[in-house]
């Protein structure tokens, strides 16, 4: 049966739990999980892992948990920085995520639970990566709030990454929160905006201001 992960609040932690859809048992808290959790990916249909980032000692940690009842968490990336957006790619071989270890937050690939090369993906600054569904392409959002896309081949160890070209603006520049969604196809996306269609404070202009205030 499915089961869905989320984070509680609960006693001034942030837990994460997991519970079957569809069913009356009460969430259980995911065993071995930290106190203070954030969920970034969980596989479609269940069928692959849940991926979180949470703090440590002078640092941030990405887990990953295989989808079994009696599975404890696995720290597949370490860092004395932070940690965040951790996404598999869809044929389990590939992980993205962002670090802040360069002074800036920027998108890396690298090969998931395996040994490889890292890549750097964005070459300014990005954040809130995404994998196109034949994971021949990844998505992100620059500091300046464009839509990225860019171009990758998969070879044995390591990743080609193409150059970023982008798509369209006006998109939440924060690289840490969800701000976007993208179809499988990698043509259409879902954006979050400001309510009312506004895009942020609007500045005015008030030509000949002199005049009124004769």
């Amino acid at each position: 049966m499915s089961r869905g992960s989320a984070r509680s609040r609960r006693e001034a932690s942030y837990r994460l739990y997991r519970k079957k859809l569809g069913g009356n048992e009460p969430a259980s808290r995911i065993p071995g999980s930290p106190d203070t959790a954030f969920p970034e990916h969980w596989s479609p249909n269940g069928g692959g892992v849940l991926l979180y980032n949470h703090p440590v000692e002078a640092g941030d940690a990405i887990d990953a948990l295989l989808p079994h009842d009696d599975a404890e968490p696995e720290t597949i990336l370490q860092r004395s920085a932070r940690l965040d957006e951790a996404q598999v790619s869809p044929d389990g071989r590939w992980l993205a995520y962002i670090s802040d270890e360069s002074g800036a937050f920027e998108v890396y690939v690298e090969p998931f639970r395996r040994v490889g090369e890292r890549v750097r993906v964005s070459p300014g600054g990005g954040g809130q990566p995404r994998w196109r569904g034949d994971g021949k392409e990844l998505f992100y959002v620059s500091p300046f709030g464009r839509l990225m896309a860019v171009e990758v081949r998969a070879e044995e160890t390591r990743l080609e990454v193409g150059l970023p070209v982008a798509l369209f603006g006006g998109v939440p520049a924060t690289p840490n929160t969800d701000h976007f969604a993208v179809t499988a196809d990698g043509q259409r996306f879902l954006v979050s905006v400001p309510a009312g269609g506004s895009r942020g404070p609007r500045i005015h202009a008030v030509l000949n201001w002199r005049s009124l205030l004769d």
